[in-house]
């Protein structure tokens, strides 16, 4: 099963694409993942991936899609995309490469989304995603590990992704409409709601 899920920027994609990889064993594809992994390595792009992503602009297409495409030729034909594609280029790029079964559009609110991004905290140990609600004491109830605000997670970074979503990823929806493969999950309310939606999408597909 290749799935691909999209939305605006701190949807809820990680969470519900982690819920959905768990359950029906597919490889968890996350560009954001991807690319502080990249950061990390050292190489020449790390400096200017860095700068990109703390101002929330978007990384040039070329390099994206390779890291997807060496990340997805590893999956056998099972994986979930989180995070890509975000823009037309992309999408296209990608399906010149593999084509899809399903593209699940999470359906957000801008001010839910806003206070989501406000609220996010990465434990540091297990890289699990928080609400500050979740913490135990101020750390990670999974592993009391510490915890830190990403280096985008401020209101101005998140319009600022906010409008280049709507600019240039939102065209997507279209697309994937006009292929076939599109359906829509409203995103509003808990995590558990929306991954009752999804599941009852996934099952044709089981």
């Amino acid at each position: 099963m290749r799935v691909i899920l999209i939305g605006g920027p701190a949807c809820g994609k990680g969470v519900q694409a982690n819920m959905i990889c768990e359950k029906y064993g597919l490889m968890h594809i996350g560009t954001g993942e991807l690319l502080r992994d990249e950061i990390k390595s050292g190489t020449e792009n790390s400096n200017k991936l860095k700068e990109l992503i703390a101002s929330g602009s978007l990384v040039p297409d070329e390099l994206v899609c390779d890291l997807v495409k060496s990340k997805v030729a590893t999956a056998n034909g099972n994986y979930l995309l989180d995070g890509f594609p975000r823009t037309m280029n992309q999408a296209i790029n990608f399906n010149d490469f593999d084509k899809v079964d399903l593209v699940i559009l999470l359906e957000t609110d801008f001010n839910i989304t806003l206070k989501r991004v406000l609220n996010r905290r990465i434990c540091l140990n297990c890289k699990a995603s928080l609400s500050v609600d979740e913490l135990k004491n101020g750390h990670c109830p999974h592993c009391s590990g510490t915890v830190s605000t990403r280096i985008d997670d401020n209101a101005e970074v998140f319009k600022n992704r906010y409008e280049i979503y709507k600019m240039q990823s939102a065209p997507l929806i279209k697309y994937y409409d006009d292929m076939g493969v599109l359906v829509r999950v409203q995103n509003n309310n808990s995590i558990d709601e929306t991954f009752n939606q999804v599941k009852n999408i996934l099952s044709k597909f089981e």
